[in-house]
C-alpha cells in the first residue's frame, strides 16, 4: 500500500517537473520569435492589446455592470404602481411598502410576463 502511494507521488513530482519544463522552453521559444521578426511582433502585440480590451471592456465590464445595476435597483426602486396617495390615513410608508398589492413596474415583473405570454406552458401530468 505505501509502494502506491510513494509512487504517485513521485508521478506527480515528475508531471509537475515537465510542465514547467515544457512551459519554459515555449516561453524560450517565444522571446526567440519576438527577437527575430521585431517588427511584426510588435503589430502582433498591439492587436492582442486590442483584441484584450475589447473583450474586457464589452464582454465582462459592462454585463457585470449591468447585472449589479439590475439586483441593486430591483430592490430599491419603488415597483408598485400608486393606487392611493401617500399621505392618507396609512402614511407609514416603509410598513405598507410590501403589503400594498398595486401592479408591479419594473424589469422582473416584465420578464415574468414576458415568459408567461410568449413561452408555452408545461401541462404538468398526474399519475
Amino acid at each position: 500500500m505505501w509502494f502506491l502511494v510513494i509512487l504517485s507521488w513521485f508521478a506527480l513530482l515528475v508531471q509537475l517537473f515537465l510542465v514547467v519544463l515544457s512551459v519554459a522552453a515555449g516561453l524560450y521559444y517565444l522571446a526567440e520569435l519576438v527577437e527575430e521578426f521585431s517588427v511584426i511582433s510588435a503589430k502582433v502585440i498591439k492587436s492582442m492589446i486590442l483584441v484584450l480590451a475589447f473583450f474586457t471592456i464589452c464582454l465582462w465590464l459592462i454585463p457585470f455592470a449591468f447585472f449589479i445595476s439590475l439586483s441593486a435597483n430591483e430592490n430599491v426602486l419603488p415597483t408598485i404602481a400608486e393606487t392611493k396617495p401617500l399621505l392618507s390615513d396609512e402614511s407609514d410608508v416603509v410598513s405598507h411598502y410590501f403589503s400594498r398589492r398595486g401592479k408591479r413596474y419594473g424589469l422582473l415583473s416584465f420578464f415574468n410576463y414576458a415568459k408567461d405570454s410568449l413561452l408555452p406552458q408545461r401541462v404538468k401530468k398526474s399519475f
